[in-house]
């Protein structure tokens, strides 16, 4: 172990002097780092005492047997100041005005409701008595603990504590404790409001359309809009969205129609809308429509509720999950599809009754089965021969499969599908087909007809014999799930 007080030498004016005050240098063991100290002293005792002195502080806090000095002294310090501290690193990185002002807020108020001085003051019990104290929503409540934690890691980072005294404190539980919740506008709503709102409709349907924020929209520069390209979009840049990431917004065509007088003038850097909507007047224009602010439930109808109106507008319109996921700007999906999706809204009805009947005789059933199909446009038709006597027939329903019966033997005989093509695809079941006719072509080459369209139902291998028969032999260009009709 190296330990010895010196003088520093400094050559001015080409004469090499000495320091009036020593200075330490010490390492321990072999391979640590060589440490250099003041020690503010002239003289040699005093500064060979105050460097055994450092140096056995040092091997106690190698060996786990005393706290780091830069511990000690934090122990010491005010916890304010260290909030200030961790504030102004914040501001160092980046992060956003009010997000910082909102965290040292957040934390200045447990420390004087608390009666937190030092860190020592702060405990888990201190806390959890300080939260039962609180009228806040238990969201509210989550987010200072929250807060609290970010705090105390980002202090154990800095060496100033040696653990998070809250890393052991469980959340309130928020389901069932909102204390209001926001939903989604239904599109007749949405036409009344745009029809009484005059200029403010567009910042509406800008809004519903692209899920921006109060915030966003504000701070909209014409420069971000591009209305003559053959994808009109907006950009909305990184500095003024909430996850800090540049995102392109598709516009459709109404949105573009109203945006052009917008454009028509101006400067590009000159914002998007001169003013937006005060809350007062979002009110006064949901009176107008006739829309309630708070419904029977209590649920609001705020600004932010388009937001919400455009998740679910998404799932209605059969949208994946992380499509919308990405339009609506999320970190997570299930916040797009369990915050912001109004579950009220969604067909939950019209699911319950596409599902099967299993106490129904087979006769409803396949009544059923065709009303079910009878309102969509690919459903299936009875299929019958140019001079079959048996056309008032209809399919029956056979497990998963639907084929055409027939008491009549030369109805069977008689063609039932048109040449090169399939019976019509069948609404949510598997297509066997009873009769298919194909040309003899050149063995080796398939034969896919551009004048017919093409459908997806399941390849059978009945259709590989009789394309076969049909000298088709190379089905790759076909695919799994293609066929002809």
């Amino acid at each position: 172990m190296i330990c010895h007080v010196f003088k520093t030498k400094r050559r001015r004016g080409g004469k090499l002097k000495s320091a009036r005050l020593y200075s330490g240098r010490y390492r321990l063991g072999k391979i640590g780092p060589l440490v250099t100290v003041p020690l503010h002293t002239p003289d040699k005792q005093v500064a060979q005492q105050y460097l055994r002195r450092i140096v056995l502080e040092a091997e106690r806090e190698r060996a786990g047997l005393s706290v780091p000095k830069s511990m000690r002294e934090a122990a010491q310090k005010a916890i304010t100041n260290h909030v200030d501290d961790y504030c102004t690193d914040f501001a160092a990185k980046g992060r956003d005005a009010m997000y910082v002002y909102t965290v040292q807020k957040r934390l200045a108020r447990i420390c004087r409701e608390s009666n937190w001085h030092q860190c020592a003051h702060v405990t888990a019990d201190s806390f959890v008595s300080w939260r039962a104290k609180q009228s806040k929503a238990a969201k509210t409540l989550n987010e200072y603990q929250a807060t609290l934690d970010a705090f105390f890691n980002w202090m154990k980072k800095q060496g100033r504590v040696l653990c998070n005294p809250l890393e052991m404190v469980g959340k309130v539980e928020e389901r069932g404790r909102t204390t209001f919740e926001r939903r989604a506008f239904t599109d007749l709503e949405v036409q009344r409001l745009l029809a009484v709102s005059d200029d403010r409709a567009t910042v509406y349907l800008l809004a519903v359309n692209t899920g921006l924020r109060r915030a966003e929209l504000e701070a909209l520069r014409k420069a971000d809009v591009y209305l003559n390209v053959d994808d009109p979009y907006l950009r909305a840049r990184a500095s003024t969205t909430k996850n800090h990431k540049d995102a392109v917004l598709w516009l459709n065509a109404e949105v573009v129609d109203r945006l052009r007088p917008l454009m028509a003038a101006g400067s590009p850097e000159n914002p998007l809308f001169p003013s937006l909507p005060s809350m007062e007047q979002f009110r006064a224009d949901l009176k107008a429509a006739g829309i309630s602010y708070l419904d029977a439930t209590g649920r609001r109808a705020d600004f932010h509720a388009l937001r919400h109106t455009l998740a679910t507008n998404l799932a209605l319109a059969g949208v994946a999950s992380r499509v919308a996921m990405e339009l609506m700007r999320h970190s997570d999906m299930r916040l797009t599809t369990k915050t912001y999706t109004d579950t009220r809204l969604l067909p939950t009805h019209e699911a319950t009754q596409k599902l099967p009947l299993f106490l129904s005789t087979e006769k409803d059933t396949q009544i059923r089965t065709q009303k079910l199909g009878s309102g969509r446009p690919d459903a299936s038709r009875p299929v019958s021969g140019e001079d079959c006597t048996n056309a008032h027939q209809t399919p029956d329903t056979i497990g998963d499969c639907q084929s055409v019966t027939s008491t009549d033997a030369a109805c069977r005989k008689k063609k039932v599908v048109p040449r090169l093509g399939l019976e019509p695809r069948t609404n949510r079941l598997r297509v066997c087909c009873s009769t298919i006719e194909l040309p003899r072509l050149p063995k080796g080459r398939a034969f896919i007809p551009t004048s017919f369209p093409l459908v997806n139902i399941s390849f059978g291998d009945s259709l590989h014999r009789f394309a076969r028969q049909g000298g088709i032999t190379d089905f790759s260009t076909m695919g799994t799930r293609t066929a002809l009709i």
